[in-house]
């Protein structure tokens, strides 16, 4: 058996309640994706994994009508969930929960769509930090046997056949400092980290950043606000909002009106 399961659907859920989630892959019917899922939070306090699966022969069986092939049975006849958990301070720290699905044997093979789900507890297991790694592995085993006919001796003989593993990895990965600016470095030569034209008499604002990093995950983009000043008593304070946004990572300024 050279063919593999269909894997349709993948997803495994990190939950610390009942609001605040994270999902990978982002797009469960995505099955194939390979983004690598970041996150700070370090108190997750489970982990709710589900698939589904199916295997279809790609050739009718034969006729076993009046045959000595008493039986041909193939289909899923393994299925497992796991969570390996890696540390990012020492590599060779690692931890792995499996889950055997139930309903699928190597005696009954399952042909129809089938799905196999758990829920892991995370907080007393894993104490999550920075640089660390969670992975969600499915697998899924093929296989197959047939009943033969012995006329000689009129008993029935099993064969089994090995089949294909289909495996899927998707990663979590933990990043718990925050990104500085090279001003923070020593002997450093960088620029500000933000610059503003002078305000007095203008109504259009622009402001311009560099310097910004992030030594594991990277920078995503950037968010900005800008606030009215007002003295109180003998400095200043933010007061109002005036604009806020979001900008891609690859702009180094942007303007607004006031």
């Amino acid at each position: 058996m050279q063919d593999f399961a269909d894997v349709k659907y993948a997803m495994c859920t990190l939950r610390t309640g009942s609001v605040d989630k994270l999902d990978n892959p982002s797009d469960p019917n995505d099955v194939s994706s390979t983004d690598v899922i970041w996150t700070k939070e370090t108190n997750w306090l489970t982990a709710e994994t589900e698939w589904h699966a199916q295997y279809t022969l790609q050739e009718s069986p034969p006729d076993m009508t009046n045959h000595y092939v008493q039986k041909f049975l193939y289909g899923i006849v393994n299925a497992i969930i796991s969570l390996q958990y890696i540390s990012g301070t020492d590599f060779n720290e690692t931890t792995v929960f499996d889950w055997n699905c139930p309903g699928v044997t190597n005696d009954y093979p399952v042909t129809s769509a089938f799905t196999c789900q758990n829920v892991f507890s995370l907080q007393d297991n894993v104490r999550f930090k920075h640089n660390d790694t969670l992975l969600y592995i499915v697998n899924v085993t093929l296989g197959a046997h047939t009943i033969i006919l012995n006329r000689e001796n009129n008993s029935e003989e099993r064969f089994d056949y090995i089949g294909t593993t289909k495996q899927l990895t998707y990663s979590f990965r933990w990043d718990t400092v925050n990104p500085y600016h090279c001003s923070v470095l020593p002997n450093n030569t960088c620029s500000p980290f933000l610059s503003v034209s002078d305000l007095t008499e203008m109504s259009n604002i622009t402001f311009t950043w560099s310097g910004w990093t992030d030594d594991l995950s990277g920078l995503a983009l950037y968010e900005y606000e800008v606030y009215e000043m007002k003295i109180l008593h003998t400095s200043f304070h933010e007061s109002q909002l005036v604009q806020n946004g979001t900008v891609e990572l690859s702009a180094t300024s942007t303007s607004m009106h006031v």
